[in-house]
């Protein structure tokens, strides 16, 4: 929410905390948080509970009376600043990579079907090999022209970059599905080791 205020600063960082709250958010409408739409704040100006200071004051048991035992208090929580969450600002980190490929005509030819599997394989494991990072798992997602989705996974043995081992688990996955129908979509996921592995 602070990135609102940081846009007009002239470094544009910005902080809310504990100290600054209820000064700066308490005389905003409610729906001015994070997590309350129109629909709950109309909701909560039927108990006139307006501003996010109503809201941060109200009673946690009528709260949970009038939006259940586990929203009501999480609507009192986020008018007080939110929760206890830390946040990170450490960069994000893929957990996984994946492709998936709907064929404009069914698929029925099973050497085919790998032939893409295999394809897409190789070029997720050029990405994950230009990331500097390695593959544990090797999942293959199959859709049928029914729409029936199927996803089978397999961890390797180790960790690792080399394309040919991860074609071949990718390979072995697939011939775990009965593809004996027309299939329509295929996917491929890798999953990635964290980065100080």
């Amino acid at each position: 929410m602070a990135t609102r205020f940081a846009k007009a600063g002239p470094e544009h960082i910005y902080r809310l905390d504990s100290s600054n709250w209820i000064p700066i958010m308490g005389g905003r409408d409610v729906d001015e948080l994070w997590g309350i739409g129109k629909r709950t704040a109309t909701r909560l100006a039927a108990h006139e509970l307006h501003t996010v200071t109503d809201l941060a004051l109200a009673d946690r048991d009528d709260l949970a009376a009038w939006f259940g035992p586990t929203i009501g208090p999480r609507l009192r929580s986020l008018a007080r600043g939110g929760s206890s969450r830390t946040i990170t600002t450490e960069p994000w980190l893929a957990r996984s990579k994946s492709r998936q490929m709907t064929f404009p005509s069914d698929l029925t030819d099973p050497d085919v079907i790998g032939d893409e599997v295999a394809a897409m394989t190789r070029e997720l494991c050029a990405e994950v090999d230009a990331d500097g990072r390695q593959v544990t798992h090797v999942g293959v997602t199959v859709r049928t022209r029914s729409f029936f989705t199927q996803v089978k996974t397999s961890k390797l043995l180790e960790a690792t970059t080399d394309p040919e081992i991860i074609e071949a688990a990718a390979r072995a996955v697939l011939a775990r599905f009965d593809i004996n129908r027309p299939v329509r979509l295929l996917g491929v996921r890798l999953d990635l080791a964290s980065p100080d592995r």
